[in-house]
């Protein structure tokens, strides 16, 4: 239980900092390719019900649609590492936003790392399914 408390602590500490540090800036350069652009096979998941229950996958998808709509932390499961990347938003949108369709699949995502706080984000640009 302590773990669990620790990683969910820790996803809003870290979700604190990036709103915070990203208050201030201009959003014009939006539309430029940064580095730290990656592309990454697994799934999109609801990291608070996999930190519990390791739920994931297409049982979890209804689940996973209503803690969307809840403000719920996501995260991107990479395949190959079992390592999850903390979705970051696009400036102050909703990070799930346009990827419900892809909850409990298999997918390849591209998008921009940033890492900070001991935590890595993924700003998903493109998805496809597998």
């Amino acid at each position: 239980m302590k773990r669990i408390l620790f990683a969910l602590a820790a996803v809003a500490a870290a979700s604190a900092v990036v709103v915070h540090a990203d208050a201030g800036h201009d959003h014009a350069d939006h539309d430029a390719v940064p580095e730290g652009t990656v592309t990454l096979k697994g799934e999109i998941i609801d990291i608070s019900c996999y930190v519990r229950h390791e739920s994931r996958g297409p049982k979890h998808v209804k689940c996973a649609t209503f803690c969307a709509t809840k403000g719920m932390p996501f995260g991107f499961l990479e395949a190959e590492t079992g390592r999850i990347y903390l979705l970051l938003p696009d400036g102050h949108a909703d990070p799930t936003k346009d990827l419900g369709e892809y909850f409990g699949k298999q997918v390849q995502a591209t998008g921009i790392l940033t890492e900070a706080v001991g935590l890595t984000g993924l700003q998903i640009a493109t998805v496809t399914p597998l």
